[in-house]
C-alpha cells in the first residue's frame, strides 16, 4: 500500500477517540530555495496534541521535488487571551522524507538524491472562522557538519484548510 495513502487513512481513522478535529489544507511551500510549490496537509488534533502529514511536489523536463512529512505537536489555544482569540501555536518533532532529481539539459540523465530527517517543528495556526484556518508551518533539520557551520534543510508552509 502506498505510504502517504496509509497516513492519509490512518489519520482520517474514527479510531482516535481522544480526537477533537480533523482538518485538510492546501497551499504553498519553499522548499526548494524559493520556488513556490503546492502541497497538501491533513491532520487531527485535540486541545493539547496534533498529528499531522503534509505532502508537496514538483516537476518538469529538468527538475522533480517530492517531500514527505509527518509531525506531531504540543499545541497551545490562545482563545482565553483577548489579543489573540482565535489563534493558535505549537511546537514539536517531525520525520520528513525528501526526493529530488535534476539535470542542465533534457538530453542528459537525471541525478537524483534522497533525504530523511528528523527536526523541529513549529505552526501558527489562525482560524478565520469557525470551521477555516490559515497557518503557518516551519520544519528545521540538520543534515550534516560542513568544515565551518551546520548544513540544514527546512520547510516553511503556508496553508489555507478547513476542519471537520
Amino acid at each position: 500500500m502506498n505510504l502517504k495513502l496509509f497516513l492519509i487513512l490512518a489519520l482520517m481513522s474514527s479510531n482516535f477517540a481522544w480526537a477533537q478535529s480533523y482538518f485538510v489544507g492546501t497551499g504553498m511551500s519553499k522548499v526548494t530555495q524559493g520556488r513556490l510549490i503546492p502541497l497538501l496537509q491533513v491532520g487531527v488534533d485535540n486541545q493539547m496534541l496534533q498529528f499531522q502529514f503534509t505532502s508537496l511536489g514538483i516537476s518538469n523536463e529538468l527538475y522533480y521535488h517530492s517531500n514527505y512529512k509527518a509531525s506531531v505537536l504540543i499545541k497551545k489555544n490562545w482563545a482565553n487571551t483577548p489579543m489573540l482569540s482565535g489563534v493558535a501555536s505549537g511546537y514539536g518533532l517531525g520525520l520528513m522524507h525528501s526526493k529530488r532529481g535534476y539535470r542542465e539539459d533534457t538530453d542528459e540523465d537525471l541525478k537524483e538524491r534522497e533525504d530523511t530527517l528528523l527536526g523541529s517543528v513549529f505552526r501558527i495556526e489562525w482560524n478565520i472562522a469557525s470551521r477555516f484556518y490559515i497557518s503557518l508551518d516551519s520544519f528545521y533539520a540538520s543534515k550534516g557538519f560542513l568544515p565551518i557551520a551546520l548544513s540544514f534543510q527546512n520547510e516553511n508552509t503556508v496553508a489555507f484548510g478547513m476542519r471537520f
